[in-house]
């Protein structure tokens, strides 16, 4: 082996082992991300350090993860700069780059600008209407039909939910079915049609009371539910 091809796989090998340790840093930022922020953050500055040295795929996890803590935060001028740097590092066509416009957009939503949030998810929608993936792109649909809702724009909301309800009524993802339902039964209660809420709203009642992480959600409904009696 001469001493160009030697040094060439110690450099490879010594990236390999930085991405290998890199990835359990991932994992506790992750398992960290929405529970214990400045944990979380101990471990995105550990990866701060080595950041050069990781492949393109990581340095671009690494922006998006940063971009979430400082979303959590409340930090959102910051959030859309780790966001947008995401965006260079993954390809034009990938699950990876939606994710990214779906997080820009969350952003926006939070600072309460639907309408351009609508668009910068109508990128990701286009990506995965592109790959095929059919259930991302109805999850897509169901966060436009949110900006809608909170916009007021609640005929434009109802025709995308139900879209969304109709396509994902066998889907695995139960939770998120029924959080497009509870919108419907919202979006049926704003418009004083009881008789269409009420049975919605016992939907996700009983989708509810049997997840144990969902109590806010189950409080939300009963709340509701109990407005669409007084109603009638």
């Amino acid at each position: 082996m001469n001493i160009a091809r030697r040094f060439f796989w110690i450099f490879s090998c010594t990236l390999a082992t930085i991405s290998l340790n890199a990835h359990p840093l991932f994992d506790s930022v992750a398992k960290y991300q929405f529970t214990d922020a400045s944990r979380s953050l101990i471990y995105l500055q550990r990866i701060e350090k080595i950041r050069a040295t990781l492949p393109d795929s990581l340095k671009g996890k690494y922006n998006n993860e940063l971009g979430i803590y400082y979303a959590i935060q409340g930090e959102n001028k910051k959030a859309l700069q780790q966001f947008r740097a995401s965006l260079q590092y993954a390809d034009v066509l990938s699950v990876r780059r939606a994710g990214a416009y779906a997080n820009i957009a969350n952003v926006y939503k939070a600072l309460g600008n639907y309408s351009y949030a609508n668009k910068v998810l109508l990128k990701a929608w286009y990506i995965y209407k592109e790959l095929g993936e059919e259930e991302l792109q109805y999850s897509i649909l169901g966060e436009m039909a949110a900006n809608d809702y909170y916009a007021l724009n609640w005929s434009r909301s109802m025709r995308r939910t139900l879209a969304v309800v109709h396509k994902m009524e066998d889907s695995e993802n139960q939770k998120f079915l029924h959080v497009q339902k509870q919108r419907l039964a919202n979006l049926y209660f704003s418009l004083g049609w009881q008789n269409k809420a009420i049975p919605m709203y016992l939907t996700c009642e009983n989708y509810y009371k049997k997840e144990p992480k969902e109590q806010m959600n189950l409080a939300y409904v009963c709340i509701n539910l109990g407005d669409a009696y007084i109603a009638i």
